[in-house]
């Protein structure tokens, strides 16, 4: 995932006093708690995500870099295991309000004037990667398997995300679209993204002679994209959401 958005989240923050407990919701294989962690050390890191494959990815991550006071565990977002107040700084990348309102449990462990920054997809179509697979997919024989976008369409209208956290206490709400270059170094690594979630399981049922016509029609419409070393520089773009409780 793109460290652009994890140095964009610590932007958003203010400078955390030591032993402040960071709490990064949705933090797959550790970002962007790692990244707060490396520009403030003292603070206390706690990842939570509902994948164990991607908390013990996290948790040998902190083992290799020697790092301390950060945890990792296994939990659901929707029901922390946390006393109401007890975090300090709440964080997340493309976990947190992604597609349902779980602000309230993020604001009940969050003291009041504790801080928050996170990012969030917007539109689909601002994903080009994300919207370029689906759109080819969709003209497949797997069209039927492959998961819809318009969620994402949906709940980034009408200032949905901003009510859901003003609704659960925020006192502060602040957003913005946040714009950076995702670089790929071969047409491989693409393919590689293809087959991860959300569309990998659709794409593994294709038959070799449309798994090649997909491949085709995926580099045609990322061909503005290539430069001359053949490597991909992509533009993406997200939405954050910064302020206090």
């Amino acid at each position: 995932m793109p460290q652009p958005v994890s140095a964009a989240i610590v932007r958003c923050l203010p400078t955390a006093p030591p032993g402040a407990l960071v709490l990064d919701l949705g933090c797959g294989t550790g970002e962007p708690g790692f990244t707060v962690k490396a520009a403030f050390p003292d603070i206390r890191l706690l990842g939570i995500d509902t994948s164990e494959p991607m908390i013990e990815m996290a948790r040998a991550k902190a083992r290799r870099d020697g790092l301390t006071d950060v945890e990792f565990k296994v939990m659901p977002m929707e029901n922390l295991a946390i006393r109401t107040g007890e975090v300090d700084i709440l964080t997340s990348r493309f976990g947190f309000l992604s597609v349902s309102d779980t602000a309230a449990e993020a604001a009940r462990v969050l003291r009041p004037g504790g801080r928050y920054a996170v990012a969030v997809w917007d539109r689909s179509e601002l994903n080009t990667v994300i919207h370029t697979f689906f759109t080819v997919l969709k003209e497949s024989s797997v069209a039927d398997e492959v998961p819809d976008l318009g969620i994402f369409d949906e709940v980034s209208s009408d200032a949905r995300r901003e009510r859901w956290l003003r609704d659960a206490g925020m006192t502060s709400v602040n957003t913005d679209l946040f714009a950076w270059e995702y670089t790929l170094p071969n047409f491989a690594a693409v393919l590689e993204v293809l087959a991860a979630p959300p569309f990998g399981a659709a794409v593994a049922t294709l038959d070799n002679d449309e798994t090649k016509k997909v491949q085709e029609r995926i580099a045609e419409r990322l061909s503005t994209h290539r430069a001359a070393d053949g490597s991909y520089r992509i533009p993406q773009t997200c939405r954050l959401f910064w302020g206090h409780r």
